[in-house]
């Protein structure tokens, strides 16, 4: 069975064999697969380079755990220069192969990692908030929307006050630190109701608010990646990059 021409992303690409290569994709319509590219080493096949961040139009045949890809053409290719839009790539790859099932359609998805892709080049400010809004728009897509429209307390107040701090915890949601006796939670996440306010209009503007959603995104994720580790971390903390 041929799958139809559709758009797709290389987010991994590891040697097969002596000539050929898996590619770890993230389809449009089909998610997150692995396809085989057979004699993708050699030079006739090297027209088309198999690396990240190139949008690809791509066809596969088989019905197996790995197709063999049929087709491929480049529509789109992201040349990154400089260490903060390289890592800042390879962290949206893989945040999406540690958290994405496999085959699992995410369509809306796959255009606003389209979209964070084109701005890897953009002045860090604006980087940052497109990997905010990747985020969120993720744990969103996998089910795991941050809890940032009430809050609770020992009262039972539901509201959000930009003057408040608050405590985030992923099976929570948001405790306001003024009506919290709990020491246990001084090792969540703070986050002024401001920068709240900004993260759920989308508004990625002040370089404060961004720290503190940074600070928060940092913990969910870690919630939810349950012990896995990623590479790029390692290499931001190496290379005094901070997105």
């Amino acid at each position: 069975m041929r799958s139809l021409l559709q758009s797709a992303y290389i987010l991994h690409a590891r040697p097969f064999r002596d000539t050929s290569l898996i590619l770890d994709i993230f389809a449009r319509q089909h998610g997150r697969l692995s396809i085989l590219a057979k004699g993708a080493r050699q030079a006739k096949r090297r027209a088309v380079v198999f690396e990240p961040f190139q949008c690809l139009e791509l066809s596969w045949a088989g019905r197996g755990e790995l197709p063999v890809l049929a087709q491929v053409e480049t529509t789109y290719s992201c040349r990154l220069i400089g260490k903060v839009s390289m890592y800042s790539g390879l962290y949206l790859n893989e945040l999406l192969v540690h958290l994405l099932h496999k085959h699992d359609p995410h369509e809306a998805l796959f255009d606003d990692y389209d979209q964070c892709v084109r701005h890897l080049e953009s002045p860090s400010i604006v980087l940052e908030g497109r990997l905010r809004f990747f985020e969120k728009r993720l744990l969103e897509e996998l089910g795991y929307g941050l809890a940032l429209l009430t809050t609770t307390d020992d009262t039972g107040r539901e509201q959000l006050i930009a003057e408040h701090t608050y405590y985030y915890d992923c099976e929570r949601g948001l405790i306001d630190m003024s009506f919290s006796g709990d020491t246990k939670l001084s090792m969540l996440p703070q986050i002024s109701g401001r920068s709240v306010k900004a993260l759920l209009e989308d508004d990625y503007n002040d370089i404060n608010c961004l720290q503190e959603m940074k600070r928060l995104m940092r913990y969910v994720l870690n919630y939810h990646l349950a012990g896995k580790v990623l590479q790029t971390r390692t290499l931001f903390r190496r290379s005094d990059v901070d997105v």
